[in-house]
């Protein structure tokens, strides 16, 4: 097992379903999020302007929550979304994998159907 790099991180049940034989694990779909930390194009702006993209954060080990560039309205919160389990910029490859795709593999590797998909864009860490 590998050390979560955030120790005050909460994953959800799902997120560590214990084998992959779990009822809740087996026959169902788990979406998991890796948000990537930003490249260097992506960190320096053109004419030295704070850059325009999207910056986003694991919250809770489920929760994946918009920095908005802007101001919010008092009382408002930020666009948040909610996932299986949610990898934080921190979190290495062997996490993502523990979680995400080693019960699919082992239940492969015993008979049981099962796909494992990245989905992102070129070159964003899948």
């Amino acid at each position: 097992d590998t050390k979560d790099p955030s120790p005050g991180k909460k994953r959800s049940k799902a997120a560590n379903p214990g084998s992959s034989d779990d009822a809740d694990a087996l026959g169902r779909i788990f979406v998991a999020v890796r948000i990537r930390p930003l490249n260097a194009r992506e960190l320096s702006g053109d004419d030295g302007k704070q850059p325009e993209v999207a910056v986003f954060r694991a919250m809770d080990g489920n929760k994946v929550v918009e920095q908005p560039r802007y101001q919010l309205p008092e009382g408002a919160a930020a666009p948040a979304w909610e996932a299986d389990a949610v990898f934080g910029e921190g979190d290495g490859n062997a996490n993502v994998y523990s979680a995400a795709a080693k019960p699919v593999v082992s239940a492969v590797l015993r008979g049981i159907n099962g796909t494992v998909m990245a989905y992102g864009q070129t070159s964003s860490g899948k």
